[in-house]
C-alpha cells in the first residue's frame, strides 16, 4: 500500500483503506456517479451476481 495519503481512499463497503489504484468500478448511483470498492469487495459481487441464476421462461 502506498505511503502517500491522496493516493489512499476507503472502500464504502468493507471501510478498509486500499490504494485508489485498485479501486474498481461496482455500480452507478443515481446522482453521484460510479461507485467504487476494493478489489476483494468488487470480486464478492461478481461471484454473488454470478451464482444468481435466471428461470427458464416457458
Amino acid at each position: 500500500m502506498s505511503k502517500d495519503p491522496s493516493k489512499t481512499k476507503r472502500c464504502p463497503a468493507c471501510k478498509r483503506i486500499t490504494d485508489s489504484a485498485t479501486m474498481r468500478p461496482l455500480a452507478r448511483a443515481a446522482q453521484s456517479g460510479v461507485r467504487l470498492v476494493c478489489a476483494e469487495c468488487y470480486a464478492e459481487a461478481m461471484a454473488q451476481r454470478k451464482s444468481v441464476t435466471r428461470e427458464p421462461d416457458k
